[in-house]
């Protein structure tokens, strides 16, 4: 029927509610909605794929912008464009270049990109103005939308989408998810456009979907983001002494969904922070005071303990903050080829490690030595300093909670720092780093911060796509941006890593291989060995088992690993008096240290060459990870 020639009053019935989103309605339906507009307009709107970001559109309405005389909107100034991320800013500079006026005209615009990923370089070119005649365009996530102002912005265009962080306790997953913008959002991203001039924004999607589809506010941090270190403050105050902490977090304006509250529960008693009566741990305490996800503060301490303080901070900030590693726009291959020529120990923490330590080397034959190693690296000075400046604060943290000497500030760890160190090992001390260098050790400690995040290989071939299972069964793929994406893992290969994250599909990122000794070590709470089982099994919290025929040498590393939990658990009680005085504690970490280091000693080489990760017979399966 012609819906056109229908009137509101015959047809009330079928005016669709607030709550239904134009993609739901039929087109008499988006008639109704939206009285007062053409055929074609109806028409469009109906065709339009509100799910899906239409990068033809944007490029489009860039050249109609750029291109009509337009009788009451500015015919100049910069244009500024809100995409989700990543993908979507490369797919819209794609899109562009195949359009008419901008393939046809280069010299008449300069399309800039910006992304948190970028170098500083690119990142400050969107604050120059364009010379006269040339019109800048700006491709931007929503870094443009509050953290940086660019003057000569006139037009905006929203294209209502941004990706937003948020945290599974039950699959222990971060999840990026593409998401609708907040009317708080769409009001920021407005106010970009007209700093110096009369501005114009161009939102694209409906009045509607404004009014009545978007939310209000963006969703509060504390509902969506890990809560282990909200529940570990809460427990640290003498105030909540005895409450229910589920019971405080529900009195919140926003309060977490209660699922989440007993995931970070669950979560703090694996770590070890909490016990069976939901009480601090010295472990707990101690991790509550160190401001950083608690198996970073974990890493710390274990750092602390083992010797190996001055790189585990290193490591540790890392962590915390983000990769000194930069990935230019159009020099990302070039990047990630230079990134593999320092990488170190087939782990994306050795060679960030490498990275930082090689840069203050350069720093000490000048500052343009300095830069010139950032720039064949493609990495960030900012990001470089920033590292440096979260391992100085951790130093005065842990010498105010004990574990290294007192009355350390962070203004002395600034002040014994020389344009060649940090200063971090200078001013702890010799004691504290005697393990810097002891590789091993060092992956060991991402072990024992970071288990269970673990997977290991079950065959012995690859193929293009490298797929992995991790417990849980999910299936996984290592990030691009890994030292060990395109990496061929062998049975029983084993690899520890910082998170599991959901975008396009599901990765692992931070990854680094481990040696069977430091799982054995360190993963998990004990080892148990069924020797009713021919052969052997040797057994960590029912999640990695292991099959040998060198019963001795796995009962010798039981009772060893037995001697280092006792060891571990005093002196997280007391750590600097037991940290420097126990000759037996100080006579267990040497043993430790060298097992790790030297594969060669008489007995451990034999055990490891007679283990075998169990479920790896089959070779016929797809190439994997599993725990």
């Amino acid at each position: 029927f012609n819906y056109e020639d229908k009137t509101l009053e015959h047809c009330s019935e079928q005016i669709a509610s607030d709550e239904i989103p134009d993609s739901k309605l039929s087109k008499y339906q988006l008639q109704l909605r939206y009285p007062g507009y053409s055929f074609s307009t109806i028409n469009t709107l109906d065709k339009m794929k509100f799910e899906k970001l239409d990068f033809n559109l944007i490029a489009h309405l860039l050249e109609w912008i750029v291109t009509t005389q337009h009788d009451e909107l500015p015919l100049d100034g910069a244009i500024l464009v809100f995409l989700p991320g990543y993908g979507e800013i490369e797919n819209t500079y794609n899109e562009l270049l195949e359009t008419k006026e901008f393939k046809e005209n280069k010299d008449k615009y300069i399309i800039i990109p910006l992304h948190s990923s970028f170098s500083s370089d690119e990142q400050r070119s969107v604050f120059h103005k364009a010379k006269p005649g040339i019109r800048k365009i700006v491709l931007s996530t929503n870094i443009a939308e509050t953290s940086i102002t660019i003057d000569d912005v006139v037009y905006v265009v929203d294209v209502g989408r941004m990706k937003e962080m948020s945290y599974n306790h039950s699959r222990r997953m971060k999840s990026l998810d593409l998401i609708w913008v907040s009317r708080t959002n769409a009001e920021q991203r407005k106010g970009r456009a007209g700093r110096v001039q009369e501005g114009v924004c161009f939102h694209l999607f409906t009045s509607h979907m404004y009014k009545h589809i978007l939310r209000p506010h963006p969703v509060p941090e504390i509902q969506r983001n890990s809560l282990e270190q909200v529940v570990l403050r809460i427990k640290m105050l003498s105030v909540f002494r005895g409450e229910d902490i589920e019971l405080i977090l529900q009195e919140l304006i926003d309060p977490p969904l209660v699922e989440r509250i007993h995931g970070a529960v669950q979560s703090l008693k694996e770590i070890g922070a909490l016990d069976s009566q939901m009480e601090l741990t010295a472990l707990g305490y101690h991790l509550g005071s160190i401001p950083v996800d608690v198996r970073i503060g974990k890493l710390i301490l274990y750092g602390t303990i083992f010797r190996c303080l001055d790189a585990t901070l290193t490591m540790a900030a890392i962590l915390s903050y983000k990769s000194p590693f930069v990935n230019p726009f159009k020099k990302r291959h070039e990047a990630k080829k230079m990134k593999l020529i320092i990488s170190e120990h087939s782990s994306d923490i050795h060679t960030m490690l490498r990275a930082y330590k090689e840069w203050w080397q350069a720093r000490d034959e000048g500052r343009a030595s300095a830069f010139s190693f950032c720039k064949k690296y493609f990495l960030s000075t900012k990001h470089l300093e920033m590292i440096c400046a979260l391992k100085q604060q951790y130093v005065e943290i842990l010498s105010s909670i004990g574990f290294i000497r007192k009355g350390i500030k962070l203004k002395d760890v600034q002040t014994s720092a020389t344009y060649s160190s940090d200063g971090v090992a200078l001013i702890t001390g010799k004691k504290v780093n005697l393990n810097n260098e002891n590789k091993e050790l060092l992956t060991a400690m991402l072990v024992v911060a970071l288990y269970p995040n673990m997977a290991h290989g079950e065959i012995a071939f690859f193929d293009i796509d490298n797929h992995l299972t991790i417990q849980q069964n999910d299936i996984v793929s290592i990030h691009p941006s890994s030292v060990n994406s395109e990496s061929v893992f062998e049975i029983g290969s084993l690899i520890v890593y910082h998170e599991k994250v959901r975008t396009s599909k599901v990765y692992i990122r931070e990854c680094s291989l481990v040696s069977q000794l430091s799982v054995l070590m360190f993963a998990g709470g004990c080892i148990e060995i069924d020797v009713s089982k021919d052969p052997p099994l040797i057994s960590i919290d029912d999640l990695i088992h292991y099959k040998t025929t060198q019963l001795e040498v796995a009962l010798s590393l039981k009772a060893l690993r037995s001697e280092l939990n006792q060891l571990l658990s005093d002196e997280i009680k007391e750590p600097y008096k037991n940290l420097m005085s126990s000759p037996k504690g100080n006579a267990v970490i040497a043993c430790v240290a060298q097992l790790l280091s030297d594969s060669t000693i008489p007995g451990v080489f034999n055990f490891f060459a007679c283990i075998t990760l169990m479920g790896t017979e089959d070779e016929e399966q797809q190439p994997q990870l599993s725990i």
